[in-house]
């Protein structure tokens, strides 16, 4: 079965959006320059 390219994107983006909210307060406790 091959995953259009644009589902892939989508899913990725979805993904990096995911683990980037889920990462942000450690980020900001590192690195406080808001």
């Amino acid at each position: 079965m091959r995953i259009s390219a644009g589902v892939l994107n989508f899913l990725k983006v979805d993904l990096f959006k995911g683990v980037r909210h889920a990462c942000a307060p450690l980020v900001w406790d590192a690195y406080p320059l808001k």
